[in-house]
């Protein structure tokens, strides 16, 4: 099997675990080919199986950006998948190193293979699945960027709308307290921070904005979290620590990876719902892999068995069942 390599990210880190994957696929003794310009999709790409690549599509227009939109045109038209790395779903117990990998997009409308997982990988990282938490004090939204691939769903104005109306909507229907928590790209988008949280501030009694810089600063971390009453995002894997931690969670977007244990009616906030979560941990377990597992091809030997699947039949089957995928054009 020959597996186009793409260099859709420049970084550092990005290149590590492009040499980690092609390491699993050897492992294997499969075939790696690099792909690093558009010249090379149109030589290259085409001879291999599928492709893999570092983060998804965006509505951005950097050249990382640009390579990204011509890999899902080529391999869209050619019925072939694409293997997708992005950040972490779950807060790793031992502070360990994982990335979440699937084919044809990220989080919520990826689609990982995982479905009725065992409990071993879940009970190897020691992932305790709290109590759900029944005196939580504050309603925690967990914000992102408009523009980036979780979002590219959406229309970036639609986006930043949903986060600008949801704090008044949640107003209908309770007066508990309201933490914001914006993400980090927020705190360059200078019409955010002038106008429209002010705006929502003026509107909105009770609600709190909390900035954070990096994915590490944050004073709603795991633990802080667990004093949520309940948190609300759209497709933001934020939600999957907070939900482990026993935070119960409002969903009001198709590609919401956590649908499954989230309540999907707003109007229910009082009286939120609060299903069993152990089938959906196992389940994400089997979504996302350790860099040593990358290395080993471990990661490789469970996607490996999926390459060849029909990208188009698998996006239909799965919006019979009530699941998304962007797979579907």
């Amino acid at each position: 099997m020959k597996v186009g390599i793409c260099h859709t990210k420049r970084s550092g880190g990005a290149k590590a675990l492009l040499k980690l994957f092609s390491q699993g696929i050897a492992a294997h003794g499969d075939e790696t080919v690099g792909i690093k310009s558009h010249k090379h999709i149109d030589e290259r790409l085409s001879e291999c199986d599928v492709s893999f690549q570092i983060c998804d599509t965006t509505q951005g227009t950097s050249p990382d950006d640009v390579l990204r939109k011509g890999i899902r045109k080529h391999q869209t038209e050619n019925n072939k998948r694409q293997i997708i790395a992005d950040a972490p779903l779950i807060p790793d117990p031992g502070g360990n190193k994982y990335v979440s990998i699937g084919f044809d997009g990220i989080k919520g409308s990826a689609q990982f293979h995982n479905e009725n997982s065992p409990s071993d990988r879940r009970e190897s990282r020691e992932i305790d699945i709290r109590s759900w938490n029944t005196n939580g004090e504050y309603i925690l939204i967990i914000s992102q960027t408009f523009k980036g691939s979780g979002l590219r769903h959406l229309k970036p104005v639609d986006a930043m709308n949903y986060y600008i109306e949801l704090p008044e909507r949640i107003r209908e229907y309770t007066d508990r307290e309201i933490v914001f928590r914006c993400h980090q790209n927020q705190m360059r988008e200078r019409m955010w921070k002038t106008k429209y949280e002010q705006d929502i501030m003026d509107a909105i009694d009770n609600i709190t904005f909390h900035r954070t810089k990096n994915r590490k600063d944050s004073k709603h971390g795991i633990d802080e979290m667990y004093d949520a009453y309940c948190c609300i995002t759209r497709t933001s894997a934020g939600c999957v620590g907070a939900i482990i931690s026993g935070v119960p969670s409002i969903s009001e977007d198709q590609f919401n990876i956590a649908n499954p244990v989230s309540d999907r009616n707003l109007a229910n906030i009082e009286n939120i719902l609060k299903p069993d979560r152990e089938q959906w941990v196992n389940d994400l377990c089997y979504a996302e892999w350790s860099h040593d597992e990358l290395k080993s091809g471990a990661c490789w030997q469970h996607l490996r068995q999926h390459v060849n699947k029909n990208r188009y039949e698998l996006a239909q089957t799965r919006q019979s069942m009530g699941l998304y995928t962007t797979s579907v054009q």
